[in-house]
């Protein structure tokens, strides 16, 4: 297949979480195409292992299979579901314990015990997010590993794309780590011109009495939200393998 510039311009969720300004290539207008894009990441070194790693790629063959029968599919859904139950329980201040083997709830007030200040909040928040960030971070990783096994040992065709798989991980994964690490930052600009503007509508007075948390329920949703972005660009090419597999198998 021809892969025409301007081809594959798709928005993911977090470029749209980011805003237009974040996304300048995402426009109607002609730019470069997916291969000029990660030529632009991609240094000497780098070049150097991709010519490497193609010669792998085209000789990779069917590995091992894994023991029993395997939908990716259902292994995707499950983990997607597990994240998005981690990151649904950012910021909530009654959280389940266990104790031994009797699981303990700590009670859920009838009301929401009034904020800490906006810094120290965000500062909670914030390392709650590292938290809940890194352990996406490993489960997807772990996803994305077990599906390259799983499809090289499928058949000639797909063992080579779990090799590709594996080198493009191996190209980008640093580099797509670095920007991911800005988000936190982001989050608090956004954070700041939130409160400024609040501020100035206010005429210089504080927008909101603390005690109303309307602005630490901005702030949990804007946290949020970014992590759900950031999942849904690190299960993006896991996606894609899951559809190779689909595609691959015999009809009826």
């Amino acid at each position: 297949m021809t892969v025409r510039s301007g081809q594959f311009r798709h928005r993911s969720q977090l470029q749209r979480w980011l805003g237009p300004e974040a996304s300048p290539g995402d426009r109607d207008e002609a730019g470069p195409d997916v291969a000029e894009r990660l030529g632009a990441w991609l240094g000497v070194a780098d070049a150097i292992t991709l010519r490497t790693g193609l010669a792998q790629v085209t000789a990779a063959k069917p590995g091992p299979k894994p023991a029993g029968d395997v939908d990716l599919s259902q292994e995707l859904a499950r983990t997607r579901a597990a994240v998005l139950q981690m990151i649904a329980a950012l910021g909530v201040p009654a959280t389940p314990k266990t104790h031994g083997r009797v699981p303990v709830v700590r009670p859920v007030a009838s009301a929401e015990p009034p904020p800490l200040d906006p810094a120290t909040e965000f500062s909670l928040l914030l390392q709650e997010y590292s938290d809940v960030q890194r352990r996406m971070e490993m489960r997807v990783d772990a996803l994305r590993a077990y599906a390259r096994e799983v499809l090289a040992a499928q058949s000639p065709a797909l063992a080579q794309l779990a090799a590709m798989d594996g080198l493009m991980t191996q190209l980008v994964h640093g580099r797509e780590q670095h920007l991911l690490a800005n988000l936190p930052s982001l989050l608090r600009r956004r954070f700041e011109a939130r409160r400024q503007a609040d501020t100035e509508a206010a005429d210089g007075e504080s927008l909101e009495p603390v005690a109303s948390g309307a602005w630490l329920k901005a702030l949990r949703a804007d946290f949020r939200q970014a992590l759900q972005a950031e999942l849904d660009l690190r299960l993006q090419p896991i996606v894609g393998l899951v559809q190779a597999q689909i595609e691959a198998q015999p009809l009826g």
